[in-house]
């Protein structure tokens, strides 16, 4: 997971500024633990910031267990809000 929050952590900061609706889009995709919308706004986000999305956080959005795709979810929105 710290390999993933590391990427993710990279794709934030060469992506700013985020927009409002960039930020929401990341925010609600967790609280509505939609991992379909969450995989979309990251995609957003690293595409903006000219990176590939790894291949081990799109698995760990998939994975088939809730608790791991929401600790993933909670920890991407930890990251982007500096926690």
């Amino acid at each position: 997971m710290e390999k993933i929050l590391a990427s993710v952590a990279e794709a934030f900061k060469k992506a700013q500024p985020l927009t409002y609706s960039e930020s929401q889009e990341v925010r609600i995709s967790m609280e509505l633990c939609d991992r379909s919308h969450m995989e979309l706004a990251m995609k957003k986000i690293y595409d903006k910031a000219g990176m590939v999305m790894p291949k081990e956080l799109l698995e760990t959005l998939g994975d088939d267990e809730f608790d791991v795709r929401m600790a993933c979810m909670k920890a991407i929105v930890g990251v982007m809000e500096g926690k």
